[in-house]
């Protein structure tokens, strides 16, 4: 739960606040809690984040059991398609046109 002024500075935080001061209840959506997740899986790959943005990601993953599942399913799909890097050619390697050939066919000539 965002419990102070510094947690402003969170994704979604603002609206948290909101929704508390209206009386709402502060429950998150799938869709919310999968971008919230989402803002610090790309926050956190950042070479070395600040410990401010640690502190701040740290009390949002500790609120809610559903922020640890949600980030830990969004980070282990971050880091698997970082893997695809490996098998992309260099810059400076010159594509195989062959490669190419299908992809270049009209669909319906296969």
């Amino acid at each position: 739960m965002y419990t102070c002024e510094s947690d402003l500075d969170t994704p979604h935080a603002q609206d948290a606040l909101d929704a508390r001061a209206s009386g709402r209840p502060e429950e998150q959506t799938s869709e919310r809690l999968h971008a919230e997740a989402s803002e610090w899986v790309a926050r956190l790959d950042r070479p070395d984040p600040d410990g401010k943005t640690l502190a701040q990601f740290e009390r949002w993953l500790a609120s809610s059991v559903r922020h640890e599942a949600a980030y830990a399913r969004l980070a282990t799909t971050w880091h698997r398609l970082d893997g695809l890097r490996a098998l992309r050619p260099a810059d400076s390697a010159e594509i195989d046109p062959d490669l190419l050939r299908d992809a270049l066919v009209a669909p319906q000539a296969r």
